[in-house]
């Protein structure tokens, strides 16, 4: 058997141009230029989007003629059944003899014997020796076939969503997997059955970008079983994080991992509904970088003291119960080791509820502050301040001012009763305290964007979004939010221009410095010594 599904889609696009071009309002200079090159210029007259059009003008040179083509296809051959995309264009521009061509091909294939799974590209295949292909196997991180029907929509205007349905539903049924279902989530198990892996019913969280995949070869040494396999490549165990993986939505490895560094293992082993929460936890892309950005030296004394670790450990319960947030959680233990290696000594973490977290958040805050003796201001280009500081009209009014100064952030800190203080030598943060109904109201919120390089666009993302006393704020403010990072992410790179810091010591020494970009897209500043103990 061969192809059980076939669906094909041409466009014609033919520009027809006069016979002559008009020269206008042309200098001496110009015409002297002119004489010395060859210039084609066409002026066209009529459009063609018609098969006839494009034969009729195939060899005419006052024409450019362009022939696009896309199938799509499902085959079945032998043991195995591919969705296939193919598409291309033959064109010529006007005033040149010779045709370019394109071919393309994107596929998806499943062994129905063994269930192996094949997802790829063959681009240029008309060249013989310069195309470029891509094959992966048994790669379901991805939805390979979301991104096919955008490969589709793209190149046709037709009922592009209902063909390609229909393409994939006879793909599904011959594969016997059931029509109104999750396709990648049915290849997987399709995959997994065929294989004789035990796997649980959330099977398809294990499959994720944020985790190293899992291998038939690592799943075999675990006697073929799913959650056992990702705990062992993993370095994890505990019969109650196991029950955990077996009825979770959601990994943050990254964060099991981190709280199982910080606490004793029994503590958390103890009961599975908590390493649920863990690993339940939704966390910023961010954070997974510095997610707690370890002191080993004062990290070490803060788990030998176990009273202290104790209300450390409660405090982390709160943060599951997302009533403080993840990145004051952070803060404070970045404030705490800081403090003991500045040689406060008697320091100790008292806090173990809201009320008393949020005070012992403020007092290290101001005295992590008094290590960092000196007023800073911070300098941005004006096209920046403007875009920030326009105001956001979404039925109430708003005002987002740009902090940049010392005495602006520690203002900020006072008001909201927060760390932002301690942000001030952050090269690659800027803070922003939208405040309501006016500038200087004090019913606001402090908003810390994030900003790197990526591929040569600056992106501007938003960690954090909090008002007083680091609480969460009501969805009405969310629309703000998004309308700041949607302009910010309009940006160019060459409309963006790096900030710069100034430090004024009480002695009246001064320190400037600029920022420049790792390789990694993210600032720093170019004296190391500009921001001393305040990062």
């Amino acid at each position: 058997m061969g192809e059980i599904f076939k669906h094909s889609y041409t466009q014609y696009t033919v520009i027809k141009n006069k016979e002559f071009s008009e020269i206008q309002d042309i200098s001496d200079d110009e015409l002297n230029f002119l004489k010395r090159r060859k210039i084609v210029k066409f002026e066209s007259e009529t459009t063609y989007n018609t098969e006839e059009g494009y034969l009729e003008n195939y060899g005419n040179l006052l024409c450019s003629v362009d022939k696009s083509y896309c199938l799509l296809v499902v085959e079945k051959k032998s043991n195995k059944i591919s969705l296939k995309i193919f598409y291309g264009n033959r064109k010529r521009l006007a005033g040149r003899p010779y045709f370019t061509t394109s071919k393309t091909m994107r596929y998806a294939t499943v062994n129905t014997d063994n269930g192996d799974f094949y997802s790829g590209y063959i681009l240029e295949y008309q060249k013989k020796r310069k195309y470029r292909k891509n094959l992966q196997k048994n790669h379901f991180k991805d939805d390979f076939l979301t991104k096919m029907l955008n490969v589709w929509k793209d190149l046709t205007n037709q009922n592009c969503n209902s063909i390609f349905s229909e393409a994939l539903n006879v793909f599904k049924e011959n594969l016997g997997i059931p029509v109104i279902s999750e396709t990648r989530e049915q290849l997987l198990k399709f995959y997994l059955d065929k294989k004789k892996i035990k796997y649980p019913n959330n099977f398809v969280i294990f499959w994720n970008d944020n985790f190293p995949s899992l291998k038939l070869k690592d799943i075999k040494k675990s006697d073929l079983k799913l959650v056992d396999s990702f705990m062992e490549k993993n370095s994890l165990s505990g019969n109650n994080l196991k029950k955990a993986l077996h009825i979770c939505n959601h990994i943050n490895l990254k964060l099991i991992k981190y709280s199982y560094e910080l606490f004793p293992e029994d503590w958390l082993n103890k009961d599975y509904k908590i390493i649920s929460k863990i690993l339940e936890y939704q966390t910023a892309t961010a954070i997974y970088s510095n997610i707690f950005p370890f002191y080993y030296e004062n990290l070490s004394i803060l788990k030998s003291k176990k009273n202290e670790l104790r209300r450390v450990f409660e405090i982390f319960l709160i943060v599951l119960e997302n009533k403080i947030n993840i990145f004051s959680f952070i803060d404070h233990l970045r404030f705490y080791c800081q403090l003991k290696s500045f040689g406060e000594n008697k320091l100790k973490w008292k806090s173990n509820d809201l009320d008393s977290f949020n005070d012992e958040h403020l007092y290290f805050s101001e005295l992590v502050q008094e290590y960092t003796e000196g007023n800073y201001q911070r300098f941005y280009p004006q096209n920046l301040t403007s875009l920030i500081e326009k105001p956001i009209d979404v039925g109430e009014k708003y005002f987002p001012i740009l902090l940049d100064s010392s005495e602006n952030y520690n203002r900020e800190s006072s008001v909201q009763s927060n760390c932002v203080r301690t942000y001030i030598g952050r090269p690659g943060s800027l803070i922003v305290s939208i405040r309501k109904n006016s500038e200087d109201s004090d019913e606001r919120a402090t908003m810390e964007i994030k900003f790197h390089k990526e591929n040569g666009k600056i992106r501007f993302t938003c960690p954090q979004f909090l008002g007083r006393f680091n609480n969460k704020l009501d969805d009405d403010w969310e629309s703000t939010k998004d309308i700041l990072l949607n302009r910010l992410n309009l940006i160019s790179e060459k409309e963006f221009e790096n900030p710069k810091i100034q430090r004024v010591f009480p002695n009246g020494r001064k320190l400037i410095s600029d920022s420049e970009w790792d390789e990694n897209g993210n600032l720093f500043w170019n004296k190391v010594d500009i921001t001393s103990y305040i990062c």
